[in-house]
């Protein structure tokens, strides 16, 4: 079991540890979302979201702009795994 974790320079030898440590990146990233949701739930009610209509064109924008919260901490997350993985490899 030890001789999977060996972290050395010869080719494909440190891989399962970049690949744990990319699995624990993804797993903590995923842990966040529920935690982001909140919080964007409570800034799309304080800026009144749910009424487009009475709203100005600025505040539409930065609706839309709280909306990508959630989006872009799974593509920042995938981004560092991916990275972690195919780093190692190359």
């Amino acid at each position: 079991m030890s001789g999977l974790l060996l972290v050395e320079d010869k080719r494909g030898q440190g891989i399962m540890l970049q690949i744990i440590i990319a699995i624990f990146i993804w797993i903590a990233g995923v842990l966040c979302i529920p935690l982001m949701q909140d919080i964007i739930d409570g800034a799309r009610t304080g800026l009144n979201c749910a009424v487009p209509a009475a709203i100005s064109d600025g505040t539409k924008l930065l609706c839309l702009v709280t909306d990508t919260g959630v989006i872009i901490l799974i593509w920042t997350t995938l981004v560092v795994v991916v990275g972690l993985i195919l780093g190692k490899i190359r």
